[in-house]
């Protein structure tokens, strides 16, 4: 979520986002993972890094080198180098990224093209960004990484991408005029989808507001950008839907995926390489998805299994989509 932390002493502080706070401890913390061996050239794990995210609290650990400017971590997001930088050099990295109204995008700029928009939604680990990366690469569509708008990353995920879900952290970050806006609004909803998530109460128009302000980006950028457009992003519940639906106009169309928790977590653990917080998260929020109603305009639910190919799951998109 940011391109650099301050640490103080034991207490790592992330700026743009104050109340996130992540500790690290020196220690022995065991044999250290191959892929963190490899990458620092040191077998045991010395540091421990504990942080609060979606009602749990994961726990990483990796090898800080001996002239301490040198941290490897392996997180559930992947393999983490952090590298002491200079205050000068993080100013210079906090002004660095693309204008928030108009970053910058891989497709043909064609706003006489005003097309159809899909979004895409289910748990995670049932291939929501893998098929709009799909139907970007394979079918003409402009590829919108919805996750991207809580973070204020680029959400144009290259269509080349190997793990278009995992590589919105990649992306350049956005700056400029309306930044902190979005950040406090997305801070908001991403507080009380989290208190959601842990069966505590939220602010449900903190969530609600969130997903307005994403939805008028996307029409924003779909106005400047033009084509069809595939939105991913989870909307778990059929208030949430609805609200979005009347957002968005009566081109919308939202397919929910669906798949058996079983196959589901299996996915999760494969993506997240066996970190069980992660399989936490994404159980938490399978449990309080609901599927599409038959009430609900324009909303279709996609049954998807583990035997399908992704090529298989969006070719049933544009079916149903039609």
């Amino acid at each position: 979520m940011s391109d650099a932390a301050e640490v103080s002493g034991n207490n790592v502080k992330i700026p743009e986002y104050p109340d996130i706070v992540m500790t690290i401890t020196f220690g022995d913390f065991g044999e250290a993972d191959p892929e963190v061996a490899e990458a620092s050239g040191h077998s045991k794990y010395n540091v421990e890094m504990r942080y609060e995210a979606f009602g749990q609290s994961p726990v990483d650990h990796g090898v800080m080198e001996p002239t301490g400017e040198k941290m490897t971590f392996k997180t559930m997001f992947g393999l983490w180098i952090l590298e002491w930088i200079t205050a000068e050099e993080a100013k210079r990295l906090a002004n660095d990224g693309d204008p928030i109204l108009e970053p910058v995008c891989p497709y043909k700029i064609q706003p006489e093209k005003q097309g159809k928009v899909i979004w895409i939604t289910g748990p995670p680990g049932l291939g929501k960004s893998t098929s709009a990366q799909l139907l970007a690469r394979k079918h003409g569509y402009v590829f919108y990484e919805g996750d991207c708008f809580f973070t204020l990353r680029n959400p144009y995920i290259p269509v080349d991408s190997k793990d278009p879900s995992m590589d919105q952290l990649k992306q350049r970050k956005l700056i400029g005029e309306g930044a902190e806006e979005r950040r406090a609004v997305a801070s908001k909803g991403s507080k009380a989808h989290e208190l959601r998530c842990a069966g505590e109460e939220y602010e449900e128009k903190d969530l609600e507001e969130c997903f307005q302000a994403m939805c008028e980006d996307i029409t924003r950028e779909k106005k400047r950008v033009g084509g069809d457009w595939a939105v991913a992003c989870v909307l778990d519940y059929k208030k949430l839907r609805q609200l979005v639906r009347g957002w968005m106009g009566p081109e919308l169309q939202i397919v929910v995926l669906d798949m058996s928790l079983e196959e589901q977590l299996d996915r999760v653990r494969k993506r997240h390489a066996g970190h069980e917080s992660a399989v936490d998260m994404a159980k938490a929020i399978y449990e309080l998805s609901e599927p599409a109603g038959e009430e609900e305009a324009n909303t279709i639910d996609l049954k998807v299994s583990s035997d399908m190919t992704p090529d298989e799951v969006v070719q049933k998109i544009l079916e149903l989509c039609h």
